[in-house]
């Protein structure tokens, strides 16, 4: 988000003046507290967490509480789902000096506002007018299911077991790794934990949520007494910046892997790459992206072996002890 037009000089108009008398009037000198957190991908299935700073052995160079006065406006919208009801708690802060901090921060932090036991994040600064001089920031708090992502302490980030029951941690080894026996130019990350703006190249990873299937009558236990059974998974891989020739070299890497590890994991289908459109009107052009799906076979058990194996050192957001 630019804040180009927000470094100018404050307004002096008497719009800016009445607007600013206003606001003193509206927030009774109210301040809000804003602290920080920071990105923690587990690496094990590149689940993303949120850690209070303050939890860290070397915290990043920013302050980690920051006090700003300001105005809040709430809103409560009640939503009921098959398996979840809830109340979406909306709020807009308005402050007269635009908060730097709220929109340039790192992909890796984020700096949440607690107000009557509601965590807020803040997605967007909108409504400004330059004659106003009067800055607002909204977002929602944390919904009740994402409760969980948000930590504030760091013995409840639990580092030693895989989130997804899924084929993920298999899927985010076929990326640039040290410990991998392939090595690509480009990063794979889970469906919709992508940092944000990332460039290319890279690839998104995204394993249809409802085609988790199981093969074969059922479960079956080892000597040792570890779970497993056979599954099956609907993947389908979308790349960006990644050419023709690369992405064939890929998915025959992808293929070979499965051959030569079939006890573990095995490709179903014949993947073939496929083009997409990703449209900018500004510069009449599309993106290259490119879209592979594959059906797979592997073995949901809870023994880490792959995973473990091929934790990416790579990957974006170190856990900190």
């Amino acid at each position: 988000m630019s804040l180009a037009t927000e470094a100018m000089a404050p307004g002096t108009n008497n719009m800016a003046s009445a607007l600013a008398a206003g606001l003193d009037t509206i927030d009774q000198k109210q301040q809000v507290i804003f602290t920080l957190y920071v990105k923690q991908v587990l690496p094990l299935d590149g689940f993303v967490f949120w850690l209070k700073a303050d939890q860290l052995i070397s915290p990043p160079e920013l302050p980690l509480v920051l006090p700003v006065d300001g105005s809040l406006h709430h809103a409560t919208v009640n939503t009921q789902g098959e398996d979840e009801n809830f109340s979406t708690q909306r709020i807009i802060f308005t402050s007269k000096d635009p908060v730097s901090s709220l929109s340039a921060m790192a992909p890796d932090t984020l700096y949440m506002a607690e107000v009557d036991g509601y965590k807020y994040a803040f997605s967007s600064r909108s409504n400004w007018y330059k004659q106003a001089d009067l800055y607002h920031y909204s977002g929602d708090a944390v919904y009740a299911a994402l409760a969980d992502m948000v930590v504030d302490n760091i013995a409840d980030l639990d580092l030693d077991n895989r989130v997804v029951s899924n084929s993920m941690p298999i899927w985010l080894m076929f990326t640039h790794s040290k410990t991998a026996s392939f090595a690509n130019e480009w990063q794979l990350y889970p469906a919709y934990l992508l940092p944000d703006n990332q460039f290319p190249p890279y690839a998104a990873v995204n394993i249809d949520e409802r085609m988790t299937k199981p093969i074969g009558a059922g479960r079956a236990y080892s000597k040792t007494g570890d779970r497993y059974q056979l599954v099956t998974d609907t993947v389908e891989v979308s790349f960006y910046g990644v050419r023709n020739d690369a992405i064939l070299d890929w998915v025959d890497t992808v293929i070979q892997y499965g051959l030569d590890h079939a006890d573990t994991f095995g490709v179903m289908n014949s993947p073939v790459p496929g083009d997409m459109k990703r449209t900018q009107v500004e510069i009449s052009t599309i993106a290259q992206k490119k879209t592979v799906t594959f059906q797979v076979c592997y073995y949901q058990t809870r023994l880490q072996a792959i995973a473990i194996k091929y934790i990416l050192s790579a990957y974006v957001g170190t856990i900190y002890a």
